[in-house]
């Protein structure tokens, strides 16, 4: 299964400040539900708690190292490798007639995802950047005040896709989505 990191950064890398998001873009909010809408989604403790639910129609696993972390409705994970697991298992639940009701009750049948979607904060990213083949990135075009960051490595990553969006009445910064595709490492030329 791929995964995929879903960021929005300002200019500067900028993902955060005092546990939220420092930009209000109605519109990014929407492509976040319609990207990560069916699929399991993975994310940290403190993000949890930032959103303070679990995301409807999406499976959700949280990644923490504290054993009594259990919220209502959420998976958890210790560990990248368990988060994965957990997110296979979710999939392969949705296939038709599968019991889905010993993994997760709040699984219903549907298309299964090809994509685990990975939506922070900062260290979640950082545990998954190794394994993520894709990037839906929202970039905020602007400077805002934030702090926690995570720049993405352009020279890592090929733009794929583009649609730039203008400051409206709901939009107080110009923003991007963007998706990136990890480029293919190329083994060194050798001298014949």
């Amino acid at each position: 299964m791929q995964v995929a990191l879903v960021i929005a950064t300002d200019l500067d890398g900028v993902i955060g400040l005092d546990g939220r998001l420092p930009w209000h873009l109605p519109a990014d909010l929407k492509h976040f539900r319609r990207l990560t809408l069916g699929k399991p989604v993975v994310m940290g403790r403190r993000t949890y708690e930032s959103i303070g639910k679990p995301l409807d129609g999406r499976t959700n696993i949280v990644l923490t190292r504290r054993a009594d972390f259990k919220p209502e409705g959420c998976l958890v994970a210790d560990s990248v490798e368990n988060a994965m697991a957990l997110a296979n298992r979710a999939v392969a639940a949705r296939a038709p007639g599968a019991p889905i009701a010993e993994l997760d009750p709040t699984i219903e049948s549907g298309p299964l995802a090809d994509e685990v979607m990975v939506i922070g904060g900062a260290a979640v990213f950082l545990a998954f950047l190794s394994r993520a083949t894709r990037i839906y990135w929202t970039r905020v075009e602007a400077h805002v005040e934030g702090d926690v960051r995570f720049p993405i490595d352009a020279a890592a990553w090929s733009e794929i896709a583009r649609t730039d969006h203008a400051t409206d009445a709901r939009h107080a910064h110009p923003y991007s989505f963007r998706v990136l595709e990890r480029r293919a490492l190329t083994a060194p030329e050798t001298e014949a």
